[in-house]
């Protein structure tokens, strides 16, 4: 049941940030969710001292279920692809 939430959640409001075919359900959520933390935060997301931590203890972990595991996909799968995808559409400096 929580699939269709989410399901519904980014559909209806993905059009408005124009995120394109590469990422995928989770970092979408993510970045609708970013975004809207955002908004009203004041927050410069350019800053020396700003930066995102992305934690989840499943991240991508359901492309295992539906894509074939390759090389490709366990890049997917991995936090770090996905924080690159999100700093990137929300033009954060990526730092190491």
């Amino acid at each position: 049941m929580p699939r269709c939430w989410i399901e519904n959640f980014i559909n209806s409001n993905l059009a408005t940030l124009h995120t394109g075919d590469a990422t995928l359900n989770f970092e979408q959520l993510l970045i609708l969710s970013i975004n809207n933390a955002l908004q009203n935060s004041g927050v410069d997301v350019t800053a020396a001292d700003t930066i995102l931590i992305l934690s989840s203890t499943k991240g991508n972990i359901s492309l295992l279920e539906t894509a074939e595991v390759n090389a490709s996909t366990k890049e997917q799968i991995g936090l770090y692809s996905s924080a690159k995808k999100i700093a990137g559409f929300l033009s954060w400096p990526i730092r190491r």
